[in-house]
């Protein structure tokens, strides 16, 4: 399994960032008159998946000792109560920590290349997670209940 991943982690990955650079700059230079090239914006997505990796140095061990590869990190796991069926739970499940800490990387990067505010780019990317992860939690959960 260790090779399979390796080849995942190595191809996934870039894949996501390119999709995701594209997007951001496209909604930056586009829509929102911005002067920055495609391989800025590449580089601030690239460098603010550091994050991630911290979140698998830290995530990782733990798991091991907890003998489970759901995220243990996610909201989710302070209400161990929940059904674990309901769209909360399942809402609750998509909102990662790390995530988070991982947006607001992303969106103070942003604003420095693009010389804006922090504060309105966070927002709208917590607005789309957020949409994100209603959707995930609905259909996860309607498929639960069926």
């Amino acid at each position: 399994a260790a090779p399979l991943v390796a080849v995942q982690m190595a191809i996934f990955g870039p894949v996501m960032w390119l999709i995701l650079a594209g997007i951001l700059f496209a909604v930056f230079n586009a829509a929102m008159g911005g002067d920055s090239s495609f391989k800025q914006v590449f580089a601030v997505v690239v460098h603010s998946s550091a994050v991630t990796v911290v979140q698998q140095l830290f995530v990782t061990p733990l798991n091991f000792v907890r003998e489970s590869m759901s995220s243990a990190t996610n909201l989710s796991v302070f209400l161990p109560m929940l059904d674990e069926s309901s769209f909360l739970t399942k809402f609750l499940g998509t909102i990662d920590l790390f995530l988070i800490w991982w947006v607001v990387v992303l969106a103070t990067g942003l604003a420095v290349l693009f010389r804006r505010k922090t504060g309105p780019i966070a927002i709208g990317l917590f607005v789309v997670y957020g949409i994100i992860a209603i959707i995930i939690a609905a259909v996860t959960s309607g498929r639960a209940g069926a």
